[in-house]
């Protein structure tokens, strides 16, 4: 391996071209969104190994591999733009609550040439339509 240059670590492809591509928050991992032509979102995920220290710390160890791509259909027609949420705001503190007790969901944005925009929710391997704006 030589020294500063740049090498692909990963390539997906989808039915159609991809429109757009966006990095989900560092809190829910090393994601990414990527919207195409043919109305399907891909989430690619990088896998990670978890290991646990003797004093009990648990540290996550990514590897250079990345997970069979998760697709969904999210529109009719072409994906225009994708958007990860914030995962957590200030309005998610109560004042007694702290982020691990929240059970916070990943939401993703898309948008489309159906003129319709969708708020995702990610909920047991799957994403759900929340919102159509």
């Amino acid at each position: 391996m030589r020294l500063n240059e740049w090498i692909e670590v990963a390539s997906f492809e989808h039915q159609g071209s991809v429109n757009t591509i966006m990095w989900a928050p560092s809190e829910i991992g090393l994601k990414l969104a990527a919207g195409s032509a043919d109305g399907c979102v891909s989430i690619l995920s990088r896998k990670s190994k978890i290991q646990r220290e003797n004093f009990g710390i648990r540290v996550i160890i990514a590897d250079e591999s990345w997970e069979k791509p998760y697709k969904f259909q999210a529109h009719d027609l072409g994906i225009s733009s994708v958007g990860w949420a914030p995962y957590y705001t200030p309005d998610d503190f109560d004042g007694e609550t702290n982020i691990e007790q929240l059970n916070l969901l990943p939401k993703l944005v898309t948008a489309s040439c159906d003129k319709t925009v969708k708020i995702w929710e990610y909920r047991a391997s799957r994403f759900f339509t929340r919102v159509f704006l």
